[in-house]
């Protein structure tokens, strides 16, 4: 049996609470709930099948992966959108950011996972508030709105982490904390 997960650095819980309002702003004004289902994070490998039985492998190499990093710092910045039914808060791209998406890029290729309709797109970090179910109709509306809203936080990296889908919503299986003494 598979079951679908994705790799992400995901929020700290002050700033996830931030986002997730932002979401609720846009599942209630603009009836975009998709992005509801999931913790506010960055996305560095897209959903994948892996068989249950083989989850260990998966955990012990994203485990010895991160193990050769540092933490870093991220600045999110305002709002972006791919349109026309995606908006995001921008995340300000740094070296370490790219460097970590490229090492999970490799692990995962190594292991034979690849998600071939993003192959030819670029890194393009950010986190998503609305997506999928928001209607190009009500798009511009919502674009209006947050394209004049600011927002601005920064954080520390310290890991990255694994997420699975339960049927229903993405939960938080596994976190892999960078090697701090580094």
């Amino acid at each position: 049996m598979e079951d679908l997960f994705f790799i992400a650095v995901v929020l700290p819980q002050d700033i996830r609470k931030e986002v997730m309002v932002l979401k609720k702003i846009v599942s209630e004004n603009y009836h975009s709930h998709h992005a509801m289902k999931s913790p506010p994070h960055i996305t560095l490998h897209m959903p994948f099948k892996w068989k249950i039985n083989k989850k260990q492998s998966l955990t012990e190499g994203l485990g010895q992966l991160v193990q050769e990093l540092s933490p870093f710092e991220l600045n999110l910045k305002n709002f972006g959108c791919f349109e026309p039914r995606v908006i995001f808060v921008n995340v300000q791209e740094t070296e370490p950011l790219n460097k970590l998406q490229k090492q999970v890029a490799l692990f995962m290729k190594k292991g034979n996972v690849f998600n071939e309709a993003y192959k030819n797109q670029a890194f393009h970090p950010h986190v998503t508030i609305a997506f999928r179910d928001l209607k190009r109709a009500i798009f511009v509306e919502a674009w209006d709105f947050f394209q004049t809203q600011s927002f601005d936080r920064q954080f520390s990296v310290n890991g990255i982490s694994l997420l699975k889908h339960d049927g229903v919503q993405w939960e938080e299986t596994d976190v892999f904390h960078f090697n701090v003494t580094s």
